[in-house]
């Protein structure tokens, strides 16, 4: 969701599939994903430079940063990721709906 590529419904359900294994509600994940996943990797939708630049990426570095945020977490800084989700949600949301959608297919099932 935070590249410079179009998802498929395949990579939906893999999402969907991600967030029910880990026992999380999709409202439960949508609270992660906005308070602790966007403001580590949001400004990545900015980016013109595709999945190419994250062929490496580490999900452990990934997991450190996100722990490291929640100490270091200030009100301050809260409220300038909540103004920055605010303003650059619409360039994942239409592949939110798509995760969304995927899960509750799957939970149905």
């Amino acid at each position: 969701m935070y590249l410079d590529t179009d998802n498929t419904e395949e990579e939906f359900q893999r999402i969907a599939k991600v967030i029910m294994s880990a026992g999380y509600s999709i409202d439960e994940a949508d609270i992660i994903n906005r308070q602790e996943v966007f403001p580590l990797v949001g400004t990545n939708l900015l980016s013109v430079a595709g999945d190419w630049a994250w062929d490496s990426y580490d999900q452990e570095l990934i997991a450190h940063a996100v722990v490291s945020l929640r100490r270091k977490s200030t009100w301050f800084g809260r409220l300038i990721a909540r103004v920055f989700h605010w303003c650059f949600r619409w360039m994942y949301a239409k592949d939110w709906v798509g995760v969304c959608q995927a899960y509750h297919d799957l939970s149905v099932r």
